[in-house]
Order: C-alpha cells, then sequence, then structure tokens
C-alpha cells in the first residue's frame, strides 16, 4: 500500500477513535466528564424515585388519609408507568434525538415530583408517581449517549458508569429517604427531589453535546398504544393480585384482555416497516438471553430488598415475626447492597472484556445464588441480613453491566435507545413480580389463623425461591457462553 494511502487510512482511524471518546464538536476533557456527570445524575434521580417511598411504604395510607390497599397505588403507579413509557421514551430517542428526549424526561420527572410535594391526597400523589414513572427512560437514553460519547469498544464502560449511578440512587437512596421521610417528612422529600430535576434538566441542555443526523424513519403510534394497554393489563394484575385475589373477575379479565392485545400487537409489529420494538431483532438469541436475565436480575434485587426490609421492620412477636428496627434502621442495614454495586460494576466490565459479556453474567448469577444461600442459613440478626442482601447486590450490580453490553454490541446505533429501553422493562417487569411474589408468599405462610404477621416458613420460602431463580439465570447464561453467544469488549 503507497504510504500515502497507508497515512489517510491511519487518520480516519485517529478521527473514529476521536469521536468515539469527545462530545461532537467539542475535545475539551472537561465537557466530556461534565456530560457523563449529567448522565449519571439522571439515573441516579430515576433510580432514587423508583424506591424513594419503600422505606415509608407502611405509613403512606395514613399520609394520604386513605387504606394502606389504597395508597399502595402511590408505589405501583410508578412502575407501571416507567414499563408502559419507557419503550416509547427509548424509540423516541432514536427518531428525533438522545439529548432532545433526556430534556422532555427529566422535566416530566420534576412537574411530577413537584405535584407530589404539593399534595397529600391520593388522586394527586398517583398522578404525581405516574409522571416520575414517565420520565424512567432517562436511564436507557442515557446509555444511549454514553455509547455515543464512549464509542462501542468502550460499551462496557459506559454500561457500567450508568450501572453504578443507578445502584447508587436505589442504595443511598433508602437511608437518605428514611432519614429525609422521618426528620422532615414526605413533602419534603419531594422538595429535594424537585431541585435535583430542575437543575439536571439545565445541565442536560447545557452540557450534552447536539443530537447527530437521525435515520428519517417515522414514529409508529399504534404499535405504542398497543404496547400501554399489553403492560398495563398483564402488570396490573400482577402488583394487584395478593389484594384483588388471583382468582377474581377482574385480574382474570385483564389478564386475558392482556394476552388478547398482545398477539394483535405482537402480529402487527412484525409486519410494520418501522416498528416502535423490533420484534426480530429482540428474538435474537443474544438479545433474548440479555432480556429474560434482566428481567430475572429485576425480580432477584427487589425480592432480596422487600424481604429483608419485611423481616427487619416486622414487631417480634408471634412465632417468628421479625426483628422490630425503625424505618432508618432498615435503610441503613440495606445500605451495603446499594453501595456494593459501584465496587461490582467496574469488576463486571474488567470481565466482560476478558472473558465475554455472557461469562460475566453467570458469575453474576452465581454471587446472588450464594448471597440467598447466606440468608437461608443465617437471618437470626439484622447484620446477617445485611450481609446475604449484600452479597446479593454484588451479582445483581454485575449482571445489570453484563445485560446492556449484551444489547449494545448486539443492536445498530439507529435503534440502540430503544433496544436498552426494551431491556429496562424487563428488569421493571422483574420488579413487579417479585413485590407480587413476596405478599403472596408472605401472606401464605402466615399462622393458621390467617395473622398478618408471616411465619419463619416464609422468609425461608421467599430465600429458597430467590436461589432457584439465581441458579436458572447461571443456566441460561453458560448456556449462552457455550454457544458462543458471548460478545467480547476490547479495551480502549
Amino acid at each position: 500500500m503507497p504510504s500515502s494511502r497507508r497515512g489517510g487510512v491511519a487518520a480516519r482511524r485517529r478521527s473514529r477513535r476521536h469521536q468515539d471518546i469527545a462530545p461532537a464538536g467539542d475535545a475539551r476533557r472537561g465537557s466530556y466528564r461534565a456530560g457523563l456527570f449529567i448522565l449519571c445524575g439522571c439515573g441516579m434521580l430515576a433510580s432514587f424515585l423508583a424506591t424513594a417511598l419503600v422505606p415509608a411504604a407502611g405509613m403512606i395510607g395514613a399520609y394520604l388519609g386513605v387504606s394502606a390497599t389504597s395508597g399502595s397505588w402511590a408505589l405501583t403507579a410508578t412502575f407501571l408507568a416507567a414499563a408502559a413509557s419507557t419503550p416509547i421514551a427509548g424509540r423516541a430517542a432514536d427518531l428525533v434525538g438522545d439529548r432532545r428526549v433526556l430534556t422532555i424526561l427529566v422535566a416530566t420527572i420534576s412537574v411530577g415530583t413537584a405535584v407530589c410535594a404539593l399534595t397529600d391526597d391520593l388522586v394527586p400523589m398517583v398522578i404525581g408517581r405516574t409522571l416520575q414513572g414517565c420520565g424512567a427512560g432517562v436511564i436507557p437514553v442515557g446509555m444511549s449517549i454514553i455509547r455515543r460519547l464512549l464509542g462501542p469498544s468502550r460499551a462496557a464502560v459506559g454500561a457500567s458508569t450508568m450501572s453504578v449511578a443507578v445502584g447508587l440512587g436505589g442504595g443511598v437512596g433508602l437511608p437518605l429517604a428514611a432519614w429525609i421521610t422521618e426528620d422532615l417528612g414526605i413533602s419534603a422529600l419531594f422538595w429535594i427531589a424537585t431541585a435535583a430535576g430542575v437543575s439536571l434538566a439545565v445541565g442536560v441542555r447545557a452540557l450534552l453535546p447536539p443530537d447527530p443526523a437521525r435515520s428519517g424513519e417515522s414514529f409508529d403510534p399504534v404499535g405504542a398504544l398497543g404496547l400501554v394497554a399489553v403492560m398495563l393489563c398483564l402488570l396490573i394484575p400482577v402488583s394487584q393480585g395478593p389484594r384483588w385475589g388471583w382468582t377474581s373477575p377482574a385480574l382474570l379479565s385483564l389478564l386475558g384482555a392482556g394476552v388478547l392485545v398482545a398477539v394483535f400487537w405482537m402480529r402487527y409489529e412484525m409486519r410494520h416497516r418501522c416498528p416502535l420494538v423490533d420484534l426480530r431483532a429482540a428474538r435474537s438469541p443474544v438479545i433474548a438471553v440479555a432480556n429474560i436475565a434482566s428481567g430475572l436480575i429485576g425480580l432477584m434485587y427487589m425480592l432480596a430488598t422487600l424481604t429483608a426490609a419485611q423481616l427487619l421492620q416486622t414487631a417480634p412477636v408471634g412465632p417468628y415475626a421479625g426483628m422490630g428496627e425503625s424505618i432508618l434502621i432498615t435503610g441503613i442495614l440495606l445500605t451495603p447492597g446499594g453501595l456494593v454495586i459501584v465496587v461490582s460494576t467496574p469488576v463486571a466490565a474488567r470481565l466482560i472484556r476478558s472473558s465475554g459479556a455472557a461469562t460475566a453474567l453467570a458469575v453474576a448469577a452465581a454471587f446472588v445464588a450464594v448471597g440467598y444461600l447466606l440468608l437461608l442459613r443465617w437471618h437470626d440478626a439484622p447484620w446477617q441480613v445485611s450481609v446475604g442482601v449484600t452479597v446479593v447486590a454484588a451479582g445483581v450490580g454485575m449482571g445489570m453491566t453484563a445485560t446492556p453490553v449484551m444489547i449494545s454490541v448486539s443492536t445498530p446505533p439507529t435503534r440502540m435507545a430503544a433496544a436498552q429501553a426494551l431491556n429496562v422493562v424487563a428488569r421493571f417487569a422483574g420488579t413487579a413480580v417479585a413485590s407480587a411474589l413476596v405478599v403472596a408468599v408472605l401472606e401464605a405462610f402466615g399462622d393458621d389463623h390467617g395473622a398478618v404477621v408471616p411465619s419463619e416458613a416464609a422468609y425461608r420460602a421467599l430465600f429458597v425461591i430467590g436461589g432457584a431463580v439465581a441458579l436458572l439465570t447461571c443456566a441460561l447464561s453458560i448456556v449462552a457462553a457455550r454457544r458462543r453467544l458471548r460478545h467480547d469488549v476490547t479495551a480502549a
């Protein structure tokens, strides 16, 4: 090859590498780091708000002046809205621009949080929490922007960065929300989050690089409406089943309608030229394994967290009721589980670069299984519960890093946000199933008179279920790795 031609090729390679690590039109490292800081802040805020009311779950009904069953909608509404709206937000980001959609999402979170801060009535609170859930798309959209800033060769670093932020938002958010709720009240909690949301919205517009040119594909409104209907018809029965009764006419009707709508929606999406969800791509082995594993990871983490919170907070009466810890102490005991994600996600990124994402996912599931084994064997003292949940969270953090990488390396840039959004939805669905499962098992293993206080058998059953799901995830990951479905990400 002539030297001039070799020089031109080398120059183009250097230019591509430069585009991978610097924002478009701005090579200053300070601006690049500021953009990553803003994106991680958006992920932290969304994660924090998703779990902000968990420590106050027992008092939210009294705060709103309604029954505990009605008050539970203040928690459920956020997860339902997130599951239904996140794929729409991801696809919109692919079509009209990541930064534009991210700004709208953060603004939506801010408005919803302000509504929650201004009210102590059920209906406005549910509306505000729904708006918060509609902003959950900041996580996949943020991952898409980070991948654009870092480039495909550093996809594991990008996924690790956002996973750390999401883990911090949920882990540190638990004791922080508990402290603010106990000392300052629920309204103060939401006012602080509103101020953070407004600041982040300004930062998104000021510090992130402009959106690149888009493909010009059209949005799929019918697919969006169909997806919302499917998610609501399937997830509302799952989340409300323990309260309505699993054989109630309302629950069975919603499930039947959800299945029927899902069939027609999938047929429509398969035939549409520019579908909201690319089901053909989602059926590929790598993406299918990643999405299934993401749902199981969400289930395992929420099951461990909710079970531990119930065990720690329940009054120590009856055959085996709990430990009688306060909301604040419970939040503190669960904090290491969130903080360990900060350590486990970079470890997962290195393992992905050396052995592949599927292998990292198998190791993550093994950690979760060990954590559930510890909880099953030793749960007689608060510190033992804290240790077990921390080991589970370490595996969850690694898994939360591996699954987005599997999506990232198997999806074209023009559909990156939508693909990551589907992965996030799978995780939300897993958390919804875990919430219903915990309530159902705790009630099923009450004493002979159906007392609200569960026996020790209930906690053992939940730990066994969590361990079994972890082993299933590990087996799925091993099969994927052996079939050469792992995707190595080389170090930059």
